[in-house]
């Protein structure tokens, strides 16, 4: 039985990333998925440098096959992120209403969503961050979230929370 480690081991074996990437993460937690998502951090001098050095990390979903489907530059590494089937869902700042939706094909070009919460959705919320020191995600304790961490009054006055949902290519 493999594990998301071990399937990236084996991609990792057939393409010598450890010489361009340093992988960061995975939010892959079943092994039987046929979509891996990594975050990767660009070491390779050169790559950085042709990569624009203002974008050193990249999200990435690659599959079982060992093919990558999707890229994204990142100037600094996603805040938040969810792999549920073939949707890779992420955040890409933390201070950001925006979130990102993935829909992944084995044989098409994947497409991407992006959805604008407004900034009352998004006030309170609990989010994972980046912790430069200790190269980790991390999530803040309670004590530095204001009010419900789950919000408050987030209906509109029709009673419908208001999401603009733009397709990007």
């Amino acid at each position: 039985m493999g594990t998301s480690k071990k399937f990236m081991e084996n991609v990792m074996f057939k393409v010598p990333l450890h010489e361009l990437y340093k992988v960061i993460a995975s939010c892959n937690y079943n092994e039987e998925n046929y979509f891996c998502p990594v975050l990767v951090k660009i070491i390779d001098k050169q790559i950085l440098l042709e990569n624009d050095l203002n974008y050193p990390y990249l999200l990435q979903v690659w599959t079982k096959k060992g093919e990558m489907v999707f890229e994204r530059k990142l100037h600094q590494p996603i805040s938040n992120w969810n792999m549920c089937g073939d949707k890779l869902i992420f955040q890409e700042k933390f201070d950001d209403s925006s979130v990102f939706i993935v829909k992944l094909f084995k044989d098409a070009t994947p497409k991407l969503f992006r959805f604008d919460f407004p900034e009352s959705a998004v006030k309170m919320r609990v989010n994972t961050r980046w912790n430069n020191e200790s190269q980790k995600f991390v999530i803040p304790p309670e004590s530095e979230v204001d009010g419900n961490p789950f919000g408050e009054n987030l209906d509109t006055p029709d009673n419908r929370s208001d999401i603009a949902m733009s397709e990007n290519s």
